[in-house]
């Protein structure tokens, strides 16, 4: 941690005992410590180049909203972390600091340890950015460890996030995980920064409130030191996607497809039993483990029970597997999940697409006019409550398709051998 009487940080808070409180716990742990009288003072103060180098900031500000005071603080002083004092904690806080603009949090009520903590934390990423002009890790190439986690590579790197195989001794014992971190995102506005970490916590959020043997499980998350950018750590599911199935890479038999469509169904059961939508079920997002348990997971653009996230004229998902519905409004209910289930089974099952397209605006009317080819026109010995089962899940109105996806695992248990 580092401590050093030249680092000041700038407090605003407005609650006397608490602002006396914080400055002698900073200044106890060797930091220089100003104090502004309101959001205009902080300003000023930021303006006039006064030295500071973090600010500790109420996260309700009762002279200015906070989202707007800490975007002139950052036009101000480019750069300055913020940190928010506030009554949430965990997922809320994250979330919070993903609405405001803020780069950390702490709860009230204060104690010191946190307080040492977590500034440390921020000015040992200041000391870092100061002394090499960047920072090796979250989201780099060259990060060995975060948090408690030793990292052994990188397992899948996309433009929002990095997936490593990661390491952490327990007892004596050695456990893989799965630890997936937001890249940096230096060249997006803040609004679109915001929206990423949101997505990013939101897929955390999920999946930490579900329990399931076929939803990939999240055993911790927190923020990294590195760039303060956010990480979830899951279980490391050995396998492959069934992506890879359907390529070729490894057969399914009719029976074993059945019994993973079945599986993935009572996965779904249970995420629509919690309120919440998943919105991008594919097959890349479905992890088949060694013994062909499926594992659903990537709950990034999934919605939470009454959530305006999401504005509505935004599109979210993978266009094969979007409902017709969702190409015109984001806030789909979880029938739009049985629709993407239902092209994932008959992809498995008949082999190929049901809506196939040259071009995004082609697809999307196709999907919203076309119905699906009759199942038995490729498989011609495949059983009728089967064929059934794909048309109906594929219904364009979300009143005509299954209600539940538990008729679906229904009809799936009398063909499981």
């Amino acid at each position: 941690m580092t401590k050093n009487i030249s680092v000041t940080i700038l407090i605003l808070d407005f609650i006397e005992e608490e602002q006396q409180s914080l400055r002698t716990m900073l200044e106890d742990q060797g930091y220089g410590v100003t104090k502004a009288k309101s959001a205009g003072d902080a300003l000023i103060r930021l303006k006039l180049d006064e030295p500071a180098q973090v600010i500790i900031c109420d996260a309700e500000l009762p002279d200015q909203d906070t989202k707007s005071f800490i975007e002139a603080a950052k036009a101000a002083r480019p750069g300055i972390p913020v940190i928010l004092l506030t009554e949430m904690k965990g997922f809320a806080a994250m979330r919070l600091c993903a609405d405001v603009g803020g780069d950390d949090f702490l709860t009230r009520p204060l104690n010191e340890a946190n307080v040492a903590s977590l500034v440390g934390t921020v000015m040992d990423t200041i000391v870092r950015q100061n002394s090499s002009g960047n920072i090796e890790g979250a989201g780099g190439d060259n990060v060995d460890q975060i948090a408690e986690y030793k990292l052994i590579e990188i397992a899948g790197k996309g433009a929002t996030g990095t997936v490593y195989v990661a390491e952490k001794e327990e007892n004596g014992e050695i456990k893989q995980y799965a630890l997936k971190q937001l890249n940096p995102m230096p060249t997006l506005d803040e609004a679109n920064k915001r929206e990423l970490l949101e997505r990013f916590l939101r897929e955390a959020e999920v999946v930490t409130h579900l329990s399931h043997p076929n939803i990939v499980n999240v055993i911790d998350y927190g923020l990294a030191e590195d760039e303060l950018l956010p990480y979830i750590v899951m279980e490391y599911v050995t396998g492959q996607s069934l992506r890879t199935y359907m390529r070729g890479g490894r057969s399914l038999t009719f029976d074993q497809k059945l019994d993973v469509l079945r599986k993935i169904g009572l996965a779904l059961v249970t995420i629509h039993s919690n309120g919440i939508s998943h919105r991008d079920l594919k097959p890349e997002n479905i992890l088949l483990e060694a013994d062909l348990n499926p594992k659903v997971s990537d709950f990034g653009f999934a919605r939470l029970p009454n959530s305006e996230l999401t504005q509505t004229i935004k599109i979210l998902g993978t266009p094969f597997y979007m409902a017709p519905e969702a190409y015109t409004s984001a806030l789909v209910d979880h029938r739009a999940d049985i629709f993407s289930f239902g092209v994932v089974a008959y992809e498995l099952i008949v082999g190929i697409k049901p809506f196939v397209a040259g071009t995004l605006g082609d697809l999307r009317r196709v999907i919203k006019t076309v119905d699906a080819p009759d199942p038995s026109l490729v498989c011609p010995d495949l059983q009728e409550p089967l064929q059934k089962l794909l048309l109906k899940s594929l219904e364009k109105d979300p009143d005509a398709r299954f209600q539940d996806l538990s008729e679906i695992v229904s009809i799936l248990d009398k063909f499981i051998k």
